[in-house]
């Protein structure tokens, strides 16, 4: 019994004393950090917006298309067909406007109907595509203006109607 006893502590102890010895070891596994092991994250995050982007340029000159209009397109990107010229001044920055509008989707889902706001032209109201096309507009006039969703309500919409990354189609009046 003495002898079993005594066998379970010499082994215990060299069991220690090795651990002991393994925990000492110099040799310990380094990760090699100075190179990134994963993938390219932002580029494939380039090329997916870089293709989000031409789908949705593509959806909006098919929707241009069916329509027959003929559209400038502005510096910004937004698409404007002036179909009744305005008699008044020409809008420029610093001046209140009053506009009457509806907007949709491509795809024709009103998502605002006969809405009126009174804005400053220039402070990029009520985003900065709507607010480039007032800016080629006489007092009076009516026009349909196509927006990128760059310009319109961007990645994150208008948290109400209007979703994420949506071109929008606006029918405005300007009175």
């Amino acid at each position: 019994m003495k002898n079993k006893m005594a066998h379970r502590v010499v082994m215990s102890l060299l069991m220690l004393v090795a651990m002991a010895v393994a925990a000492c070891n110099n040799d310990i596994p380094v990760i090699d950090t100075t190179q990134d092991q994963r993938p390219d994250y932002r580029k494939n995050a380039v090329q997916a917006n870089r293709y989000l982007i031409e789908r949705e340029e593509t959806n909006i000159n098919s929707y241009i298309e069916r329509r027959g209009w003929q559209v400038r397109k502005l510096d910004c990107g937004a698409r404007l067909h002036e179909y009744s010229k305005g008699k008044g001044e020409l809008i420029g920055n610093g001046d209140t406007v009053t506009m009457q509008f509806s907007v949709k989707t491509l795809s024709d889902k009103l998502l605002y109907c006969d809405s009126v706001m009174t804005f400053v032209v220039g402070k990029l109201e009520p985003c900065e595509g709507v607010d480039a096309a007032v800016r080629s507009l006489h007092r009076g006039g009516k026009a349909h203006v196509v927006l990128p969703s760059s310009v319109g309500f961007g990645v994150v919409g208008d948290h109400d109607r209007i979703p994420p990354r949506t071109p929008l189609v606006y029918d405005i009046e300007i009175r």
